[in-house]
């Protein structure tokens, strides 16, 4: 089972699409080394976690596995499937 840190990072990384770290932080408006410790596992503060799920579109109950099915469902079907297409590349 995915963990809320692993969760967030990989709903992170297909949300980049390979741009640069400082530029998606500028965006989320967090520091880049905020955001490369969520993308490497290593955790983020609870302020950055805010931020980047409302930057990444996602709710964070969702995230911390309070709900089963939100409104967020199609976007994680939609990770799933980039994922998979990407595999397939």
């Amino acid at each position: 089972m995915e963990t809320i840190v692993e969760k967030l990072s990989r709903y992170l990384i297909l949300e980049m699409n390979g741009r640069p770290y400082r530029e998606v932080a500028n965006e989320i408006g967090i520091s880049h080394s905020s955001l490369s410790r969520a993308i490497n596992l290593k955790g983020t503060s609870l302020e950055s976690f805010a931020k980047i799920v409302d930057w990444i579109g996602v709710n964070p109950s969702y995230l911390l596995g309070l709900t089963n099915v939100d409104r967020d469902h199609l976007k994680e079907a939609r990770y799933n499937l980039i994922e998979e297409l990407r595999i397939l590349k």
